[in-house]
């Protein structure tokens, strides 16, 4: 089960991520505070968050990681690296 939340987080930050490239740092998180308040914004993003979370924890236990899947993995520990470097700053 934490595997499958991690698998669905990682697939919101994504998203996330996807907007703040389309439109810039502000507009971008202007942007997802705005579609999280729209209850079927918000409720669409769940549903596209939940199968990809799905899809991918599947491909690592059938054995069929793809390395756009795989790549996506090794990114989220790119960022887990430098959310973690940050906060030690601050220590």
């Amino acid at each position: 089960m934490q595997l499958k939340t991690a698998a669905h987080e990682i697939n919101h930050a994504r998203m996330y991520d996807k907007l703040l490239k389309r439109y810039g740092d502000i507009a971008g998180h202007e942007r997802w505070i705005k579609e999280g308040n729209n209850a079927r914004l918000y409720a669409s993003e769940e549903v596209i968050v939940e199968r990809a979370a799905t899809m991918t924890i599947r491909s690592v236990f059938e054995g069929k990681l793809t390395g756009d899947n795989l790549k996506r993995f090794l990114h989220a520990l790119d960022d887990s690296k430098d959310y973690i470097g940050e906060y030690k700053k601050m220590m």
